[in-house]
C-alpha cells in the first residue's frame, strides 16, 4: 500500500470515497444530508482554498492504484487535529485506516505538533474503537447539530511531544494563562485556548487575540463566537448551515 499527500487530481475520487464512508458510517442520515455535507466540505472551491494551506494536511491511501481512503488534518499551532479519516468500504478490514494514521501521526510530528486530536460521534462504535485501539484516550465531549439533531461527539487526544508553556495574560476578573502554541483560526483574528491555572489543569475557555478578552462561547455547532468583537471561528465538521 503506498500512502501520499494529495494531488489536485484526487479531488473527484476524494468526494467519492467520503460519500461512501459517511454513508457507511453513519446510516442514520439521509443520503442528501450526505451529499451536501460532501459538496460543502470537498467542492473544487473549497478543495483549492484547503490546497493551498500549508497548515492542512491531505493523505491518501491507494492499493493497486486506486485510492482506498484518505485522512484530513488541519495544524493549529502544536496541535493536529484529525478533522477525517475516511476508508472506502469496499477497502475495510485491510489496515487502510491503521496505515492512514500512522503515516498522518509521522506527518503532523515532522511538521512540529506536539498533540494530535481527533473527532468521532459517541454513537460510532466503530470509530471510537478505533482510536482507542491507536492509543488516544477522550479528552472531551461536545454536542454538536447533526442535520437539526443534537448529538455527542467525543474527542480523542495522543501527546506526541513535550508539554507547551502557558503565557498569563490580565482578564477584567483575574490572571489568565494563554495557550499560544495552539490557535484556532478566526475571522478577525486566532483564538487560543485559556485556563485558570498556570499548569493548565483548569480549562476556562477561548481567548480572543482580536480583542484580547476571554468573553466569548461556543454555539449549538461548535463554532466559537466573541461576544466583545464578534469574532467568529468556522465549525470544522458538522455545520447546521448545510445540514
Amino acid at each position: 500500500m503506498n500512502v501520499r499527500e494529495v494531488a489536485r487530481d484526487d479531488v473527484e475520487t476524494i468526494r467519492d470515497v467520503a460519500d461512501a464512508s459517511l454513508n457507511a458510517s453513519y446510516d442514520f442520515l439521509d443520503e442528501e444530508v450526505v451529499d451536501r455535507a460532501v459538496d460543502a466540505w470537498y467542492g473544487d472551491e473549497e478543495m483549492d482554498d484547503r490546497l493551498s494551506d500549508e497548515d492542512v494536511l491531505f493523505l491518501v491511501a491507494e492499493r493497486d492504484g486506486e485510492v482506498a481512503g484518505f485522512s484530513q488534518s488541519h495544524r493549529f499551532g502544536q496541535e493536529g487535529r484529525i478533522q477525517w479519516l475516511h476508508v472506502d468500504p469496499d477497502h475495510r478490514g485491510e489496515g487502510v485506516g491503521s496505515q492512514l494514521l500512522d503515516a498522518t501521526r509521522d506527518a503532523l510530528a515532522t511538521r512540529g505538533v506536539e498533540q494530535i486530536s481527533g473527532a468521532v460521534l459517541a454513537d460510532h462504535e466503530g470509530g471510537n474503537e478505533f482510536y482507542r485501539t491507536h492509543g488516544f484516550s477522550i479528552g472531551d465531549q461536545r454536542t454538536i447539530d447533526l442535520g437539526g439533531e443534537m448529538v455527542a461527539e467525543n474527542v480523542y487526544y495522543e501527546c506526541i511531544g513535550a508539554e507547551t508553556e502557558l503565557e498569563p495574560v490580565e482578564t477584567p476578573d483575574r490572571e489568565m494563562y494563554v495557550d499560544r502554541s495552539n490557535p484556532t483560526r478566526g475571522k478577525e483574528g486566532p483564538f487560543y485556548p485559556v485556563y485558570r491555572s498556570e499548569d493548565g489543569s483548569h480549562r476556562y475557555g477561548w481567548f480572543c487575540s482580536n480583542c484580547e478578552t476571554v468573553d466569548n462561547s461556543e454555539d449549538t455547532m461548535g463554532r466559537i463566537v466573541c461576544n466583545v468583537c464578534e469574532n467568529v471561528h468556522k465549525a470544522d465538521r458538522w455545520d447546521a448551515s448545510y445540514l
